[in-house]
């Protein structure tokens, strides 16, 4: 049985997590982070349906990328490094080259949030985590409580 935090090590808990919820939100050397939060924050207030244009969107970018010829010759260099065969991982690296110096092929990105980053952001994974533990902290029941509970059973 899990013994109830003092009431001095919930504050304690309570004020880390807010200054760390601080700093990921407003501290000025964090802007990568603060931007990646902001994305997700607008990303929250977007409709269902605006969520699922965006969504469908980058699902056909993703799928398109799937007929390029940089992805099929990646495909074939993951299959062929498989055997050994260096000597055609070469060539295929320098036809990838090749493309990507002449742009014979560009696939240009939707312009729109991408939300399947978010689903891989230690940023956003910190934030939920971070609210969760202030969530409980708030909602956590006093240790002299439970031992009075505790009499009144017994």
């Amino acid at each position: 049985m899990n013994k109830p935090m003092t009431k001095a090590e919930r504050e304690a808990i309570y004020d880390r997590s807010k200054h760390a919820l601080d700093i990921l939100l407003n501290d000025p050397n964090n802007i990568g982070t603060r931007k990646e939060l902001e994305a997700w924050f607008t990303w929250n207030r977007l409709s269902i349906e605006e969520q699922r244009k965006i969504l469908n969107a980058w699902s056909k970018y993703y799928e398109d990328i799937k007929q390029t010829p940089s992805y099929l010759i990646f495909q074939e260099q993951r299959a062929v490094s498989m055997h050994g065969d260096w000597a055609r991982v070469k060539e295929l690296a320098q036809d990838a080259r090749n493309i990507r110096e002449n742009k014979d092929y560009v696939l240009k990105k939707p312009t729109s949030i991408d939300p399947w980053e978010f689903r891989h952001s230690e940023t956003i994974k910190a934030y939920e985590r971070l609210q969760i533990v202030i969530k409980e902290l708030t909602n956590y029941p006093e240790a002299d409580q439970e031992e009075s509970l505790k009499k009144v059973f017994e």
